[in-house]
């Protein structure tokens, strides 16, 4: 996943890096030696002692490793009352999460909810809000890996996506396998935020037949990220993987993001070849013919 993530992000004009929910602070450490500072916020105390260990043990700089949360009371802020602002912002959030911090963003002084306030039984848009109000509005990118709910549950989310949509942020929408990471069993999405978008198209990659299956957990290997990264560059349309849609086509549904409505992933039924299907034929007759006179040897020896 760390490197799928550093495939994705155009490391070689990077400055700074931040994951608010960086947890034991893998992301950050693949991706350090490619940016001048990295910035992490982790509001589980063990997995930020767990952090700061990593990055001693490797001899990198844990400098702005912060145990808060960034919702609640984010680390990083700046002298105009907003949230710091970074070149590239990456983060998979804890999923579903319940008590992310509803009740201390209702009025939020950072205002980082300028898109709605999202529902307060889940956090994804939360993260996922904070994240945008912390990615540089320029020329930043926000890179998010969360559960496949966020493309299409409705209520208050459904406004969120919408209101992204309509603002013309959301640049990718990456369809991942299942079992993938540790703790979730779901198939995860990567969503690839961008303010310098040329057009008002969304790419959708269906990825989610890319890996390589075991009991425990599954793996994307190098052949899939390659598959992933070349269609995400090149925002071509690939025949039941990739497609560039429109923003139309979007809005005709609702901004329901869906994958199954916009790349059709439905398999082929291959026609026989001719030879096999005459087999086929000859078969089937000779098993009727045998069938027939089984039947009429029956019906001879119940005449008799």
């Amino acid at each position: 996943m760390s490197r799928l993530v550093s495939e994705l992000i155009n490391i070689e004009s990077v400055n700074d890096i931040y994951d608010p929910c960086c947890g034991a602070g893998e992301l950050l450490l693949s991706l350090q030696n490619h940016c001048n500072s990295i910035y992490g916020e982790e509001v589980d105390r063990n997995l930020w002692a767990y952090a700061k260990l990593q990055f001693a043990l490797k001899k990198e700089d844990a400098t702005h490793l912060r145990n808060t949360s960034c919702i609640r009371e984010p680390a990083f802020t700046e002298s105009t009352g907003l949230v710091k602002q970074f070149d590239v912002v990456v983060s998979c959030p804890q999923y579903a999460h319940h008590s992310w911090g509803y009740e201390d963003i209702i009025d939020d002084q950072y205002n980082r909810f300028v898109y709605g306030n999202p529902p307060k039984s889940t956090g994804d848009y939360g993260y996922i809000s904070h994240m945008l109000a912390s990615t540089k509005p320029g020329s930043g990118m926000a890179l998010v890996i969360l559960p496949q709910g966020v493309l299409y549950r409705g209520a208050k989310e459904a406004l969120l996506r919408e209101q992204l949509i309509r603002e013309n942020v959301l640049d990718t929408v990456i369809v991942l396998p299942e079992k993938l990471l540790s703790g979730t069993l779901q198939p995860l999405v990567v969503l690839v935020f961008k303010y310098s978008k040329k057009d008002k198209n969304v790419l959708f990659i269906d990825a989610s037949h890319s890996y390589t299956a075991s009991k425990m957990l599954n793996t994307i290997e190098s052949v899939h990220i390659e598959q992933i990264t070349h269609a995400y560059q090149s925002r071509q349309s690939i025949n039941k993987y990739s497609r560039l849609v429109p923003f139309n086509e979007i809005e005709a549904n609702n901004f329901n993001c869906n994958i199954p409505r916009y790349i059709d992933t439905s398999e082929l039924i291959q026609p026989m070849p001719l030879v096999d299907l005459d087999n086929k034929r000859k078969a089937l007759l000779k098993e009727l013919a045998d069938v027939d006179l089984i039947i009429s040897a029956q019906l001879d020896s119940v005449l008799k």
